[in-house]
């Protein structure tokens, strides 16, 4: 039967929207009426009926044959080594580990067997020790992913293990060395050792003081007689230096006495060659007798004067020069044999203190090895105590050391993950719904405008 010849109010006398008594400027500007509306949902009831069914039907369907999933988790603890606060790797480094080789490889691995491999995704606190790694899957699949979840998880414990062992060793090998340690101390030939090494320390000690003083002795006797070998050069020197300074007096007289004798000679010289202008003037009987013979006493007295300037102009000076230059030499001796003095008396002055400090030095070393050996027993002791120590605290360190382990593995979740029936339902039964009224609406229109289309 054609809908467009049913009657729009289905026998029932509704006002229609012309009829309504609505102010004007509601049926000015209104296109639709509730009660237009109301008249489709009443007319349309089947298909809003229908929709809804459909929906709610197809819901059910799928509702009824969705695949459970469920949450798998798996739990590892990261060892410590040797305490609580000492990890075998950090929560961060181990998640990195997980995430960057160990899940990537064992997914590789099992890629030939299954079809599809699970995904891990990585919980668990920022700072905790427990690593959780989860899986979304359906019952079916819980035993590819506990394969999965196990291989991931040996393959963390194993790469931790090794870290594990590694610090183990180390302990191992500590702890031995404390143990050879300990076994030496505890040995009477190694305290009879000890006592003859620290008697032998005083022994070379004493012996040194007894060198120190006699090296003392000899240093002072050297210091002596260095001190009265430079003395009696000095009064050495006082006497050459006198001999030098008579000697250079008795040059001082003897160029007076020269220069006196060249006074002298010069005076004669003059006298013998006025004496042969007057014989030569006066012509006497043998004038040539008279200059032959003034001639050769003037040679000679000249010669004589020569001889006496030459000691008074070069030997003289030269004499003089001689003795000043050793007069200065003598000098710069003393002068140097004074300070050579100063030294010696200096180190003689502090021979006493340096080598007090010397025997002090050793004295102290005697005293320091007596207090060794008078406490060597108690020594040794507390020495094997501290080795005992130090192997229980190794010890401790190494029972205190846990490895990586897996306190759950692929424990499936009580409630399903994913959107449950219950929730797939309600959701059908709004859209359901909305369908319906939407069906109901566009149904209408379409019905009103093949009406339309036919009328016009």
């Amino acid at each position: 039967m054609d809908d467009s010849n049913n009657d729009p109010n289905n026998g029932r006398n509704y006002p229609s929207r012309q009829d309504a008594d609505f102010p004007e400027r509601y049926t000015a500007d209104d296109e639709i009426s509730l009660y237009d509306l109301w008249n489709v949902l009443e007319r349309r009831w089947y298909v809003i009926v229908g929709v809804f069914l459909v929906v709610v039907g197809l819901a059910l369907v799928y509702a009824l044959n969705q695949e459970a999933t469920y949450q798998f988790r798996t739990g590892l603890e990261i060892g410590t080594l040797g305490s609580a606060d000492s990890l075998v790797e950090t929560p961060n480094e181990t998640r990195n580990r997980l995430r960057e080789s160990i899940i990537p490889a064992a997914r590789a691995e099992l890629s030939g067997e299954m079809e599809s491999v699970p995904r891990i995704s990585i919980g668990g606190g920022e700072e905790s020790s427990l690593i959780v790694l989860s899986t979304e899957g359906a019952t079916e699949r819980a035993d590819d992913i506990e394969e999965l979840h196990t291989q991931v998880s040996e393959r963390l414990q194993e790469a931790h293990r090794r870290v594990a062992d590694s610090r183990l060793n180390r302990l191992q090998l500590e702890k031995e060395g404390l143990e050879d340690e300990l076994e030496y101390l505890t040995d009477e030939r190694v305290v009879a050792s000890r006592r003859e090494d620290l008697q032998q320390r005083i022994a070379s000690a004493e012996e040194r003081i007894s060198e120190l003083e006699e090296e003392r002795e000899e240093t002072r006797e050297s210091l002596e007689a260095g001190r009265r070998e430079r003395e009696r050069r000095l009064e050495a020197l006082a006497e050459e230096r006198e001999v030098a300074a008579s000697e250079l007096e008795r040059l001082d007289q003897r160029g007076e006495i020269l220069q006196r004798r060249i006074e002298a000679t010069e005076e004669l010289l003059a006298d013998l060659r006025r004496n042969r202008t007057q014989l030569m003037s006066n012509g006497g009987s043998d004038p040539t007798m008279a200059l032959f013979l003034g001639t050769t006493e003037l040679d000679h007295v000249q010669g004589r004067l020569d001889g006496l300037e030459d000691q008074y102009n070069f030997e003289l000076p030269r004499q003089r020069d001689e003795l000043r230059t050793d007069l200065e030499d003598i000098r710069r001796d003393r002068e140097g044999i004074q300070d050579e003095l100063t030294e010696l008396r200096i180190e003689l002055e502090n021979l006493e203190s340096r080598f007090e400090r010397r025997i002090a030095s050793q004295q102290r070393t005697i005293s320091e090895q007596e207090t060794a050996l008078a406490r060597l027993e108690a020594d040794l002791q507390q020495e094997r105590r501290g080795k005992e120590r130090d192997i229980r605290d190794i010890d401790a360190q190494m029972d205190d050391i846990v490895v990586t382990s897996a306190n759950f593995v692929s424990v499936r979740s009580v409630e399903q993950t994913g959107t449950g029936r219950s929730l797939i339902l309600a959701l059908a039964i709004v859209l359901g719904g909305m369908l319906g009224l939407f069906s109901a609406f566009f149904w209408e229109f379409v019905t009103n405008a093949r009406r339309y289309r036919r009328q016009s």
